[in-house]
C-alpha cells in the first residue's frame, strides 16, 4: 500500500517536472546563453582594450625615458653650457658625437624620431636631430613652461609630405637653464596599431574631447552619443556603456592608459546582436517533446528502483534499532535517495565515533581519578617532609635550597590539588613560572618567560597541566642543547570565539621531515609528555576536531598553538 501511494506521488512529481519547468526552460536557457555570450564578448573586448592601453602606456613611458636620457646626457651639458661657441670645430665635433648617441636611441622603436630645437642660434643645425628654435615656432609647438602632446602631427621636417605622427614636445632644461625644446615623435600607426589594422578590435580613439580617429569600415558615433560616452568615461579608468545612437543599440567599452588623456573605445554592438538564440530555442523545443516522451516511458522503472533503495534504507534503520552499528548502505547515483543514504552512513559513522569518544573520556576520567587517589595518599606526608627540609635549610641559611623547596612545594600543590581536571590560565601560569624558576636554579644559564597574554584570558578554564608539556619540550629540544640564556614566550588571545594558547622558543626549529612526523602524532626523539598527550586530552574534553598546531616560527624557533573553544559543547 505504501509503495503504491509513493509510486502515484512519483508519477505526479515527474508529470509536474515535465509539464511546468520544461515550458520555462526555453526562456531560461536562452537568457543564460545570452548572458554567457555577453560576458564572453565583453571579456574578450576588455582584454583587447587592456592590451592596447598597455601598448600606449608603454609608448608614453618610452617617450618619458627618452626625455630623461636626453636631459641627463653629459654631452648636452658640454655642448650647450661649456663648449666655446666661437670654436666651430669643437661645436661641430660635439654635435656629431651627440647625433650619434641620439640616433642610437631612435632604434628603440620603428619610426621613432628625436629632435632638439636650440634657443642658441650659434648651434648649427644638423639633420635630423638639431634644429633652430625658429622652426618649432613656425609649427606652434613650443613646449613653453610645460609639456604638450599632439596627434596627427605631419612631421614634415623629417619626412616632407608627411606621415602622421604622435609628437611630444617639452622644454629642455640643463642645470636649471632653458636651452631649447625636445621633441619625440612616433608614427601614428606604431602608436595606435589596432586603429589602423581595421580588424574590429578597436573602434575609436579620443584625446580629451577630440576624436583622433576611427577604425576603417566602422560606423561613426553621433554627437549626442559621443558626448554621453565622454561624460561617462570622465575620471573612470574603464567601463561599459549601453547606449542608443540614432535608433541603434550600441555597446561601448572604454579604457584609459594610466597618466594619459587618451580614451580607447570598442563598439561591441555587432557581436552582441543575439546570435544563436533562435537556434537554441528550436533545439530546446525539440528537447522538451523528446524528454517528455522518454520520461513517461521510463517512469515506472525509475519508480521501482527508487522504492527498492528506500526499502533498503528502512531495513538498515531497523538494524540500527537492534544495536547493529556495523551496517552501511551502498550509495547509488547522485539524487535525493543517494543523499539520504549518505546522510544515514554519516549518522552511523558519527554514532560510532561518539561511542568511541565517550569510551575514551570515561577511560581518561577513570585513570585521572585513580591517579588523584594515589597522589592524595601521600600528599600530606610530602608537604610535611618538604616543610621539615625547608626549615632545616633556613636554619643553616641555605637560601638556594629554601627557594628550590618553595618552588617544588608550589608545583606539587598545583599538580596534586583537587579539581575536575580544569584550571584557570592564571593558575596554570603560576605553575609555569615556578617551573621556569626551578629550571633557573638548576642550570647555570637563565631562561626568561615572556608573557604576552590578553588580560581577559586569565580566568578562562583549560585542562590542567596543558601548557607545561609544551614549555618542557621547548626546554629539552631548543634550550638545553645550546646551554645558553634563552627566552620562552607564552601567548594567549581570543579570535572568533576561540582561545588560542601559544608557546614559542627561539631555538633552531624543527626539520621539515620531523615536523611532518610530529604533526602526524609522533614525538620528537620520544622525550617528554609531548603533543600526543595534549591531542588526547583536547579530543576528550572538546572533541576530535580540536588539535594542536606546530610550525617553524618566522624569524626562527618553534611555535605550538593550542585552540580552546570559549563555549565548549557539553
Amino acid at each position: 500500500m505504501k509503495g503504491s501511494i509513493f509510486s502515484r506521488r512519483m508519477v505526479l512529481v515527474y508529470t509536474l517536472i515535465v509539464a511546468i519547468p520544461l515550458s520555462i526552460t526555453i526562456l531560461i536557457g536562452t537568457e543564460r546563453f545570452r548572458s554567457l555570450e555577453y560576458r564572453r564578448i565583453i571579456a574578450a573586448a576588455e582584454a583587447d582594450l587592456a592590451e592596447y592601453a598597455s601598448h600606449a602606456a608603454g609608448c608614453i613611458d618610452l617617450f618619458m625615458r627618452i626625455e630623461s636620457a636626453v636631459s641627463g646626457n653629459r654631452g648636452m651639458d658640454d655642448l650647450f653650457l661649456f663648449t666655446d661657441k666661437s670654436d666651430m670645430a669643437a661645436v661641430i665635433f660635439q654635435i656629431w658625437d651627440l647625433c650619434g648617441e641620439l640616433e642610437r636611441l631612435q632604434f628603440a622603436s620603428p619610426g621613432l624620431g628625436i629632435r632638439i630645437f636650440a634657443d642658441d642660434d650659434l648651434i648649427p643645425e644638423r639633420w635630423p636631430v638639431f634644429f633652430h628654435q625658429e622652426r618649432l615656432r613656425r609649427l606652434s609647438l613650443s613646449g613653453g613652461s610645460g609639456q604638450r602632446w599632439r596627434y596627427g602631427y605631419p612631421g614634415e621636417i623629417l619626412q616632407p609630405g608627411g606621415t602622421a605622427m604622435v609628437s611630444y614636445t617639452t622644454e629642455l632644461i640643463l642645470r636649471k637653464r632653458r636651452i631649447g625644446d625636445l621633441q619625440v615623435l612616433m608614427p601614428m600607426a606604431e602608436f595606435f596599431p589596432l586603429l589602423y589594422r581595421g580588424d574590429g578590435r578597436l573602434s575609436f580613439v579620443f584625446s580629451g574631447a577630440s576624436a583622433l580617429g576611427e577604425a576603417p569600415g566602422g560606423e561613426s558615433l553621433g554627437g549626442p552619443a559621443r558626448d554621453r560616452l565622454l561624460r561617462a568615461a570622465l575620471g573612470q579608468e574603464r567601463g561599459v556603456l549601453p547606449i542608443q545612437d540614432r535608433g541603434k543599440k550600441r555597446y561601448l567599452l572604454w579604457q584609459r592608459p594610466p597618466n594619459s588623456d587618451l580614451l580607447f573605445v570598442r563598439d561591441c554592438a555587432g557581436e552582441l546582436g543575439g546570435a544563436g538564440i533562435r537556434s537554441l530555442r528550436t533545439a530546446a523545443g525539440i528537447g522538451v517533446v523528446l524528454s517528455t516522451a522518454l520520461l513517461f516511458f521510463i517512469i515506472r522503472s525509475v519508480t521501482r528502483r527508487l522504492m527498492g533503495r528506500l526499502y533498503r534504507i528502512m531495513n538498515s534503520m531497523g538494524e540500527i534499532r537492534r544495536g547493529n552499528l556495523d551496517i552501511s548502505i551502498t550509495e547509488e547515483g547522485h539524487d535525493e535517495i543517494s543523499g539520504i543514504a549518505g546522510a544515514f552512513n554519516n549518522m552511523v559513522s558519527r554514532i560510532r565515533e561518539l561511542i568511541a569518544q565517550i569510551t575514551l573520556e570515561q577511560r581518561l576520567v577513570t585513570e585521572t581519578e585513580l591517579k588523584a587517589m594515589q597522589n592524595q595518599i601521600n600528599s600530606h606526608f610530602l608537604y610535611n617532609a618538604l616543610e621539615t627540609i625547608k626549615m632545616q635549610a633556613e636554619l643553616r641559611s641555605e637560601t638556594a635550597i629554601v627557594e628550590s623547596i618553595t618552588l617544588l612545594g608550589k608545583m606539587l600543590r598545583y599538580c596534586l590539588g583537587s579539581g575536575q581536571g580544569r584550571a584557570a590560565i592564571r593558575e596554570e601560569l603560576g605553575y609555569i613560572r615556578s617551573y621556569i624558576g626551578f629550571l633557573n636554579i638548576r642550570n647555570d644559564y637563565r631562561i626568561t618567560l615572556k608573557e604576552t597574554l590578553d588580560p581577559s584570558c586569565l580566568d578562562c578554564q583549560i585542562p590542567k597541566m596543558l601548557i607545561q608539556p609544551l614549555v618542557e619540550n621547548a626546554f629539552h629540544h631548543a634550550i638545553e642543547p645550546e646551554g645558553e640564556d634563552a627566552v620562552i614566550e607564552l601567548l594567549a588571545e581570543r579570535k572568533n570565539g576561540v582561545l588560542w594558547i601559544s608557546v614559542r622558543d627561539y631555538g633552531p626549529g624543527i626539520k621539515a621531515a620531523e615536523l611532518g612526523a610530529i604533526a602526524g602524532g609522533a614525538e620528537k626523539n620520544g622525550n617528554g609528555i609531548g603533543l600526543s598527550n595534549i591531542r588526547h586530552r583536547l579530543s576528550a574534553f572538546y572533541g576530535p576536531q580540536w588539535k594542536p598546531h606546530i610550525e617553524n616560527a618566522a624569524g626562527g624557533g618553534t611555535l605550538v598553538r593550542i585552540p580552546i573553544p570559549e563555549h565548549p559543547q557539553p
